[in-house]
């Protein structure tokens, strides 16, 4: 049985950190931390992913074969 104090970040690498409300042109604004986390400036060019018909990452284009090669890594365990 899992302790009520494990971080269930760690296990998935996820994290959520605030929520964006979708602008009447489509716009959306990243929240602070994410920006300053993942270095994220103005005109960077990021990668809009869907999953599922119900779940969106947004990824750097410039990291995009990073995370192919560790979603490959964690689905060959």
């Amino acid at each position: 049985m899992k302790k009520m104090d494990d971080n269930p970040e760690k296990e998935c690498g996820m994290k959520i950190i605030g929520h964006v409300t979708i602008w009447p042109k489509g716009q959306v604004v990243i929240p602070k931390e994410a920006r300053e986390t993942l270095w994220l400036k103005p005109w960077d060019d990021l990668l809009v992913l869907m999953k599922w018909e119900m779940a969106i990452w947004m990824v750097k284009s410039s990291d995009m074969k990073k995370v192919i090669e560790y979603m490959q890594e964690f689905m060959a365990k």
